[in-house]
């Protein structure tokens, strides 16, 4: 989990920094979150911030929605997906290098 968690926060690190807004609410609103674990997975995921907390009405576009997957009017500028391209290789390499620690550690 250490080793997924210390990954998951390089690439919310990199998210923040390609978000695109002036209120600051969305940039900070973004989480890494814990997935439910099971037998066989565990992992990481980078949430946005509730319609609520963002200050959206009920009826209106969820903007962070919008700019990452685009509209009729609004062309995609997917910070998300662009992020997690860029910066897969390094995402791996911490999570190898945490993994690798924790071992080390362990086997003292």
């Amino acid at each position: 989990r250490k080793a997924l968690r210390a990954g998951g926060n390089h690439l919310l690190a990199k998210v923040k920094a390609a978000t695109q807004e002036d209120s600051g609410a969305w940039r900070k609103g973004l989480k890494l979150k814990a997935l439910k674990r099971s037998r066989t997975r565990s992992g990481v995921q980078i949430v946005t911030p509730s319609r609520e907390k963002l200050g959206i009405k009920a009826g209106e576009a969820y903007y962070p929605a919008v700019i990452e997957f685009g509209n009729e009017k609004i062309a995609a500028d997917s910070y998300m997906r662009d992020s997690k391209s860029r910066e897969q290789s390094a995402v791996i390499g911490i999570f190898r290098r945490e993994v690798a620690a924790g071992i080390a550690e362990a086997t003292r």
